[in-house]
């Protein structure tokens, strides 16, 4: 990172004195795995983590923009952009982490809390495309989270047997695919912002009969268009599959 000198307005648009230094550039990342970066889906705007920096950046001007973690001693673990842009995330690593959502154009907070069921904080967060919850996973703790990010409060949670290494909400907010060690499944939404409990469990909608693939571990999954499903194994095996309203039919493999 550079800082330089500078006269220039700061985030709360009073003036900076000349004897404080300003973060003008920053020519670093700090992003270990595709959760430390996020492509915004209606500009060219690109998040992505600078250790306790986020970094939203414009690639056709150059122009760069600088949030800071919540804790002063904290490093950005992941990132994400909401469907229609107007919104980013991040979550900080480490115990009791603080969950930040900022509003991009406006370029103030929205809202901050923390979390308390991860040891060393989620790993990935995603935006419902349709109403205000964050979802977010940890590759220690088999646990999903569903968080209410205008309250900060959770709503909702799935319990798992074994770790997970990848999610994604299909495009309607019906369903949440996940995938990990010899497994993909996917959890119905629409009931996890349920106010009749205080925190709702998510139950499995269905596990995917792999059939020949079924001692693979799948490490990414991704939802395409008209509701092609696309997961890749450790080894490399990309398997594309249909999600047919209540199961998932595997159609086909390709290396």
């Amino acid at each position: 990172m550079a800082s330089n000198l500078s006269s220039q307005m700061n985030n709360n648009n009073k003036p900076i004195s000349l004897d404080e230094f300003v973060l003008e550039h920053v020519h670093g990342v700090t992003v270990p795995d595709k959760n430390g970066i996020a492509a915004s889906p209606v500009s060219d705007q690109v998040a992505y983590a600078a250790d306790r920096i986020l970094v939203i950046l414009n690639p056709i001007t150059s122009q760069q923009m600088f949030i800071e973690t919540p804790s002063a001693d904290r490093t950005i673990a992941c990132v994400d952009f909401s469907r229609d842009g107007r919104l980013v995330g991040f979550a900080e690593q480490g115990p009791n982490p603080f969950i930040s959502i900022w509003l991009v154009r406006e370029f103030k907070v929205l809202n901050k809390f923390q979390i308390k069921e991860y040891k060393r904080g989620p790993v990935m967060i995603q935006f419902h495309p349709k109403k205000p919850l964050i979802i977010m996973m940890s590759q220690e703790d088999p646990r999903i989270l569903v968080y209410d990010y205008i309250r900060g409060v959770k709503t909702a949670i799935a319990l798992l047997k074994s770790l997970l290494y990848d999610m994604d909400i299909t495009q309607d907010g019906c369903y949440l695919l996940v995938c990990g060690y010899k497994k993909i499944r996917y959890y119905a939404l629409s009931s996890v912002d349920d106010n009749k409990v205080e925190v709702n469990i998510m139950q499995t909608k269905r596990t995917v009969a792999l059939g020949n693939e079924n001692d693979y571990t799948f490490i990414g999954i991704k939802m395409g268009k008209a509701r092609n499903v696309y997961a890749i194994t450790s080894c490399g095996v990309l398997c594309k599959m249909k999600l047919r309203g209540v199961y998932i039919d595997k159609k086909s493999e390709d290396r």
